[in-house]
């Protein structure tokens, strides 16, 4: 995952780490472990960032998935 690209994403829509927490009803240390790489993302989580940062199909292949997803499509 390009952790970079999914804090980008998240200052773009001006959230904090803590409204991303509150948002996917986690606490914010699971939150921050997760975006900062110590715990893994679940796809529901991935779903729920997805609708949260109102994300194309394209930058959730770019950001969790190294755009191994688009290269299956085509």
């Amino acid at each position: 995952m390009k952790n970079y690209e999914l804090v980008g994403e998240r200052s773009k829509k001006g959230l904090t780490q803590a409204d991303m927490a509150s948002r996917m009803g986690v606490t914010l240390q699971t939150y921050h472990n997760k975006e900062s790489g110590t715990r893994a993302f679940t796809l529901k989580d991935v779903e729920k960032i997805s609708n949260i940062l109102d994300l194309a199909i394209e930058d959730v292949d770019r950001i969790f998935f190294k755009n191994k997803l688009t290269k299956c499509i085509n």
